[in-house]
């Protein structure tokens, strides 16, 4: 009896510690530089397990919570357990205005996790209904005004590895970011949740990750307490 009631708690446990995608890197300090190569960073967050998101795609968007506007996708095939994706085209300079607007978005069947919003600089484009003056405005379109080739210059988008767009996701751990940042502080968005408005939010999100641990130690004791008792 107590072997079965052990096994199911560590079944319990795995599940917690095995968990879907908090971004890293970007967090709301980062910067990104037009036509720059850069490394987005996640760690586990919550379910579904990061070895079950094997096909997940990453997006950069802008706009209001509730309208978000598709700006193009910077990454394909990527395998949650990679940790990491390097972006090695960097956005294109006609990409839209600079400015603290973008987001990520990570998404792989019906999951779907945001990053929080980051600042892109060195980039002089626009967007058909995107008013910078008011980001979280309601906008009124869903596109990228430059078309299916940002860059302009009808090269290849492919990367090198599990199908990634512009970059790839080679290396097993979350290394370090190429982006600038003023903060290693893990504090992006855990899957689920909507894109930050401010930088203040962002930091709140990592509470996310205090919980499962919590909710980790709770487990294991309530395990302990009733294996002994049986």
């Amino acid at each position: 009896m107590r072997i079965v009631i052990s096994t199911v708690f560590v079944i319990l446990l795995v599940s917690i510690a095995q968990a879907g995608i908090f971004t890293t890197s970007p967090i709301s300090s980062t910067v990104w530089k037009a036509e720059t190569a850069q490394t987005v960073t996640w760690i586990n967050a919550k379910n579904p397990p990061l070895a079950q998101l094997t096909n997940v795609k990453i997006d950069l968007l802008t706009g209001p919570e509730e309208k978000n506007i598709f700006l193009m996708t910077i990454g394909t095939g990527v395998k949650g357990t990679a940790l990491k994706f390097v972006f090695k085209k960097g956005v294109p300079k006609n990409l839209g205005p600079s400015g603290q607007f973008y987001f990520l978005k990570f998404t792989d069947g019906d999951f779907a996790a945001f990053s929080a919003r980051f600042t892109i600089t060195g980039i002089d484009g626009t967007i058909a209904g995107f008013d910078p003056n008011n980001p979280n405005g309601n906008n009124s379109t869903a596109g990228n005004s430059t078309g299916t080739d940002p860059y302009g210059n009808g090269g290849s988008t492919g990367g090198s590895t599990g199908g990634s767009t512009g970059g790839d996701s080679s290396g097993g751990s979350s290394g370090s970011s190429t982006s600038s940042t003023s903060s290693t502080t893990a504090t992006g968005t855990s899957s689920g949740s909507k894109p930050n408005n401010t930088n203040k939010a962002a930091a709140g999100s990592a509470s996310s990750l205090s919980t499962v641990h919590v909710a980790t130690f709770v487990i294991a004791l309530v395990g302990m307490v009733i294996s002994n008792w049986m």
